[in-house]
């Protein structure tokens, strides 16, 4: 198996060092945040291997479910209070909360919660409650969360913003892997694949990293595909519109262009921008954070729509000037426009070959 801890000390370093003990006179809530797919999961699992017999570690996870089960992740975690659980009432709530941080702080513990961007209201209300009663408890409580669904008025975001000052309190940013990093994950498994090209399809996400290296072909394997998909179901359809066009439109699109080729709002591009599946570029374009997402949203439109989109794409760029040839050229023939596209083809080979780019002309 492909290693995915590359590029991890800094952040495994600290998580070990607030493991507790039983002289541990204040415990430690780690907020581990970052995108899907970074490693938030193998990077906390690692850790439950290195703490010693003498921690407890619980473990709980929040589920992507319209109605989830109120303290879930709690149940998971303290399976031995389920009666208490589902006994609970908005009135006896605060006596449960003085319970799980009783039986929290009967023994050095690490208590992992997965994913608490799909957390119940009830299991953030008991994580503010413990956050700011750590004096006393031999604890390292590590979250885990999606920062691309902290969006303005989620109560994700509201909850990260309440643990914001509190003491004992830390928040962790999970980045993807640097090039140098991929390079030496190429190099690990003897790939064949190109480590820049990958680095570049990629982004440095070590979920998409590790399994186009385990299958040891170019194209996206279908777990990747899966993830993507999985990703645009949670989205709305006019989001699904914009994600469409700019996977046609290729990186930089700008903003305007991207409203008018998917016929879609500016609040139907942001929600992208939200959700993590594009990112800003210079001069206020966007492009899909991963070349290898784009690939699959591009690859899953029907046919009769990629068309659509690449004759609108063609016609909006001529009728608002400056578009390279280049571009024109790839428009007009994924829309079916072979006169137009080896027009802006031989304009675009003229204009490569003045500039020496002989290569590029012959394509």
């Amino acid at each position: 198996m492909v290693g995915v801890l590359v590029e991890r000390d800094p952040f495994l370093a600290p998580l070990l060092e607030w493991v507790p003990d039983r002289q541990t006179s204040a415990g430690r809530l780690v907020l581990l945040g970052g995108e899907a797919g970074v490693g938030k999961t193998s990077l906390v699992g690692f850790l439950t291997t290195r703490v010693g017999p003498e921690v407890t570690v619980r473990r709980g996870y929040c589920d992507n479910v319209a109605t989830p089960p109120p303290l879930g992740p709690v149940l998971d975690a303290l399976p031995d209070l389920a009666a208490e659980i589902d006994a609970t009432t908005g009135a006896t709530r605060p006596r449960l909360f003085r319970e799980i941080r009783a039986r929290l702080a009967e023994a050095p513990t690490l208590l992992v919660l997965e994913d608490v961007h799909w957390a119940d209201e009830a299991t953030l209300e008991l994580v503010r409650f413990l956050g700011r009663r750590l004096d006393g408890m031999p604890l390292l409580a590590v979250l885990t969360f999606r920062e691309d669904e902290a969006g303005a008025g989620t109560p994700l975001t509201t909850f990260l913003g309440d643990l914001a000052t509190a003491p004992f309190v830390d928040r962790m940013h999970l980045p993807p892997l640097t090039a140098g990093a991929v390079e030496a994950l190429v190099a690990q498994t003897s790939s064949s694949l190109d480590a820049g090209a990958l680095y570049r399809r990629t982004g440095g996400n070590p979920f998409f990293v590790t399994e186009v290296l385990a299958s040891g072909a170019t194209d996206a394997p279908a777990t990747v595909r899966d993830a993507v998909r999985a990703r645009l179901g949670r989205l709305s359809p006019a989001a699904r519109d914009v994600l469409g066009a700019a996977a046609i439109l290729g990186p930089g699109a700008s903003l305007p262009l991207l409203c008018e080729v998917d016929g879609q709002s500016v609040e139907a591009v942001d929600e992208g921008v939200r959700h993590g599946m594009l990112v800003g570029v210079q001069d206020g374009g966007f492009a899909f954070r991963h070349e290898i997402a784009r690939e699959t949203v591009e690859a899953d439109l029907p046919n009769a729509l990629r068309m659509r989109l690449h004759a609108t794409a063609l016609a909006t760029l001529v009728r608002l000037g400056g578009a390279d040839d280049h571009r024109l050229a790839h428009h007009a023939a994924g829309s079916g426009r072979q006169e137009d596209a080896v027009r802006y083809a031989i304009a675009a080979a003229a204009h490569s070959a003045r500039l020496g780019a002989h290569r590029e002309a012959v394509r």
